[in-house]
């Protein structure tokens, strides 16, 4: 356990504004203390909002000298980042549009395969509109949009087997090539299986 300090010097024609400070690893760090030139503290007790980097938020100014006292637990490495909190909150907001148009397009794409089954009455667009609702959970999931983590592998598993069916359906296996058609039927149904069987813990080391 050490102690690290260092400094921030802001020059003249620096743009004062709120600006973050990552470190990172974040579990390195018990606590963090910045103080500008007269002493007066910007930020004390470190609390981590992020897996990644801990992070602290500080409004700097210009031509100013700002102390930063770190009390971390390793020294092996630490790597320090200040970005513009302006420019980061610029970037979430870009990522969030981008996701949101993803989800939405994967959306839009699922309900207009339900309608054209409505017409058509086709039950491969069935199979693809599963196969398209569980992989826009599972990537929710993963982004962590969906709080389902406990039940990621289940829908993973049925995910593949919509996927199976649609394929069968699509290509008509079942008429074109039988047993290349009958293994997609055992597949899915062993996919069925290990899905609901991943939905209990006590089986889920054994899938």
């Amino acid at each position: 356990i050490i102690w690290v300090k260092a400094q921030i010097k802001t020059v003249k024609n620096f743009y004062p504004s709120k600006w973050l400070l990552s470190m990172q690893p974040s579990d390195a760090f018990f606590q963090v203390d910045v103080f500008d030139e007269t002493g007066k503290a910007l930020y004390r007790d470190l609390k981590a909002d992020t897996l990644e980097a801990a992070q602290v938020k500080l409004p700097l100014e210009a031509n100013r000298v700002y102390t930063v006292i770190i009390h971390c637990a390793r020294s092996n490495f630490i790597a320090f980042r200040l970005t513009d909190w302006a420019y980061r909150e610029g970037q979430l907001q870009t990522k969030e549009f981008d996701t949101g148009l993803f989800f939405g397009a994967l959306g839009i794409l699922l309900i207009y395969n339900l309608f054209i089954f409505i017409s058509v009455r086709e039950i491969s667009f069935v199979y693809y509109s599963f196969y398209l609702g569980g992989m826009v959970t599972v990537l929710g999931i993963i982004g962590g949009i969906f709080p389902l983590n406990q039940i990621l592998t289940t829908i993973g598993l049925f995910t593949t087997v919509g996927f199976l069916l649609f394929t069968h359906s699509l290509l008509e296996l079942k008429y074109r090539f039988p047993r290349i058609g009958s293994s997609f039927y055992i597949f899915s149904s062993v996919g069925a299986l290990l899905a609901v069987l991943a939905a209990f813990p006590a089986y889920l080391p054994f899938i």
